[in-house]
């Protein structure tokens, strides 16, 4: 049906739990199609192999701009694939990873692929399992990416040594408006190094940085 249809413009399937095997039939008619522009593949089972056939419709695809994969499995396989393709993909702008079992290998592959992309705005990978080390990887794309405009990275486990990391990093960005660092373990250092870059930052617009908590800057 998507290989033809020439109207449909947004897909949702989310809690359908159809697994790779289905997401993989799919993706083959999304690589191709030319209209849909919202996917919405919440909750499918989606492990290793689902992930590579969504890679695959991201390298090829070249109209979807919204893309939700939250509440699947994509952390308990590689995530090379997704990092590739963000690499080379230039339509999409909003992607949602959001409890996905990412841990900071997974955020390191991830980064690496957002370190080239140009076209992401919108990135959520809340509820995953980043820690310190992934807070650090994120810090370093946040140094050269120059489109990311907003970034949820809430309940990731992440303490002061993550927040130090990305309080670097917002010294250096100047394309960040919103961040949303909430339900992580940073303390009064971590809070001060995130804080601290407001001073150099006239970028950011909007932090979230505890659960009840929002500087608004600029």
């Amino acid at each position: 049906m998507l290989k033809v249809n020439k109207a449909l413009t947004y897909f949702n399937i989310e809690e359908s739990k159809i697994g790779d095997r289905s997401i993989e039939i799919l993706a083959k008619t999304l690589r191709i199609n030319k209209t849909l522009k919202y996917l919405n593949i919440e909750s499918n089972e989606i492990g290793q192999e689902g992930g590579v056939a969504i890679a695959k419709v991201l390298k090829a695809n070249k109209v979807l701009i919204d893309l939700n994969m939250q509440e699947n499995k994509l952390g308990h396989g590689r995530v090379e694939a997704i990092s590739e393709a963000l690499k080379i993909n230039k339509a999409l702008k909003r992607l949602n990873m959001a409890s996905n079992y990412l841990n900071y290998a997974n955020i390191k592959t991830i980064s690496k692929g957002l370190t080239v992309n140009r076209a992401l705005t919108h990135l959520i990978i809340s509820n995953n399992h980043m820690e310190n080390e992934g807070a650090e990887f994120i810090g370093q794309m946040l140094k050269t990416n120059k489109a990311l405009a907003e970034l949820n990275i809430r309940n990731n486990g992440i303490g002061d040594e993550g927040a130090n990391a990305i309080g670097e990093a917002l010294q250096i960005n100047k394309a960040l408006i919103l961040l949303n660092v909430q339900q992580n373990k940073i303390l009064d250092k971590g809070l001060k190094a995130i804080t601290n870059a407001l001073e150099t930052n006239k970028t950011l617009k909007n932090l979230h940085v505890l659960d009840d908590y929002i500087v608004y800057y600029g």
